[in-house]
């Protein structure tokens, strides 16, 4: 039985709303420790592109996820048991990329040529994504075909081995999932 478009999304946003009422809470917690993490890679990449991080505002998402993080008072073990039920219970597939997902890798695609070619990061205004897309590119260009520019660095063969596993041409080709751009 084939279903109608109409049935498909009704049944694919009741499949959402049962994994929201179970999984919520452990999701946000996962966010937050992502979160958390990229900005903490992010500050790590842009020390070794010679940026100080302390300039970069859109770190400071980092701090405030840190800070919601202790209040709730997150633990390895609290950790252990957001994974599990994530695990047993994962999101249900929202299926191809929507127009805005591939605006947003387009977007991020002509960001990361211009920082090729030379373009600065503006620290005070520019987003996580942004910060995350320069340190990519001056760090390791030529694994997305770029040109390198005046950034420093050439890159290890083994594109793992920059920093931290946010800082991958992985990372580049799609954004970090929950962060959304104006992060």
């Amino acid at each position: 039985m084939r279903l109608s478009a109409r049935d498909r999304e009704w049944l694919e946003s009741r499949q959402y709303q049962r994994w929201r009422e179970v999984s919520r809470k452990a999701e946000r917690r996962q966010e937050l420790r992502r979160l958390f993490e990229l900005c903490v890679a992010v500050a790590h990449g842009l020390v070794e592109v010679g940026v100080d991080p302390d300039r970069v505002k859109a770190l400071e998402h980092g701090v405030e996820a840190k800070e919601v993080l202790e209040a709730i008072g997150d633990t390895p073990e609290l950790r252990a048991a957001d994974e599990a039920l994530l695990a047993r219970n994962p999101m249900p597939p929202g299926g191809r990329p929507g127009p805005a997902q591939r605006r947003d890798r387009e977007h991020d695609r002509r960001l990361a040529r211009q920082y090729a070619e030379g373009r600065e990061l503006d620290p005070a205004h520019c987003t996580l994504n942004d910060a995350r897309i320069f340190c990519l590119v001056r760090l390791c260009p030529e694994k997305w075909g770029l040109t390198p520019g005046t950034g420093p660095g050439a890159c290890a063969d083994d594109a793992t081995t920059v920093s931290t596993p946010h800082l991958s041409p992985d990372a580049l080709a799609a954004p970090a999932e929950g962060l959304g751009q104006n992060v």
